[in-house]
């Protein structure tokens, strides 16, 4: 849409992140079907996925020429989180959350095998640190102790670590996605709200009309 002069539009990743659910190719063709844009809103409720589809989002996102404001309503955990980081903007609700945590897979394999996995793993934690210290200031020690325990922050939190750049009033209706069983420390109040249907959040026009 228009506002004003400017060419506004959004984008919303409410799926996990994967080649079979929300892939590279349908963030590639949502973004292509943009057009020539000023401002993007990216929306993301994710549980977050696959390292490699969310790495490749994150970096054509971050590589696209137009002002980029994310908009966290609900939750956003794991490679959902790294994706955030290609906003100009991180715009977190106080009663939504981010959940950060070191890489993981099931590995079947030798002990050779296993070895490079530790270290391709040790890895992306790195690569996904950089994209962290975008917006935070928290050293790499730091980040990384905070994934090694897969750690949780509401929107006021999230904040003050610097992985989100505003604070925004309750969203009228708190969303959860299905939390993965993988996740060791998920906060009741998610697994209180499993399989709540998604919505689409209001923030686009609220935040327009500041």
């Amino acid at each position: 849409m228009n506002q004003g002069q400017k060419k506004i539009a959004t984008i919303d990743i409410i799926d996990v992140i994967s080649p079979w659910d929300y892939s590279l190719t349908r963030f590639n063709s949502d973004l292509i079907a943009l057009g020539d844009v000023e401002e993007i809103y990216v929306n993301i409720a994710s549980p977050g996925g696959d390292v490699f589809t969310g790495i490749g989002i994150y970096n054509r996102l971050l590589s696209h020429s137009a002002k980029k404001i994310v908009v966290i309503d609900s939750m956003c955990a794991s490679i959902a989180t790294v994706i955030a980081m290609a906003g100009d903007e991180i715009h977190i609700y106080e009663n939504a959350w981010m959940m950060i945590h070191n890489p993981f897979s099931y590995v079947v394999a030798d002990s050779e095998q296993m070895r490079k996995s530790a270290d391709l793993f040790d890895d992306i934690r790195d690569s996904m640190i950089k994209a962290y210290q975008r917006h935070s200031s928290l050293s790499s020690e730091e980040l990384k102790a905070l994934m090694a325990e897969e750690t949780w922050l509401e929107g006021v939190e999230a904040v003050k670590k610097g992985l989100a750049t505003k604070l925004l009033e309750h969203a009228s209706q708190m969303v959860a996605l299905s939390i993965p069983e993988d996740f060791k420390n998920t906060p009741a109040i998610f697994k209180a709200l499993k399989n709540v249907p998604v919505v689409s959040p209001p923030i686009i026009e609220s935040e327009k009309g500041e």
